[in-house]
């Protein structure tokens, strides 16, 4: 009797480390799918701002090519 009492509580036992490694790997999953949403959005940031950079740099080109069209005109 003893020995399945100890037997069934070892069992127990093990069903529990069981489910509390099952709720980590979800924890752990969930946070990594979290972390890499997060390095995803950065990197969509930063390429969203180097273009909004190129444009405005394209914008002022631009300017400066008319600007010296027109110092050319006006010799």
């Amino acid at each position: 009797m003893k020995k399945e009492k100890e037997i069934e509580r070892k069992e127990k036992e093990a069903e529990r480390k069981e489910r509390k490694a099952e709720r980590l790997e979800k924890v752990y999953l969930a946070e990594e799918n979290t972390e890499q949403k997060i390095v995803k959005r950065k990197e969509d940031l930063a390429v969203a701002e180097e273009k909004k950079y190129e444009e405005v740099e394209k914008e002022y080109e631009q300017e400066a090519e008319l600007a010296r069209e027109e110092e050319v005109e006006l010799r």
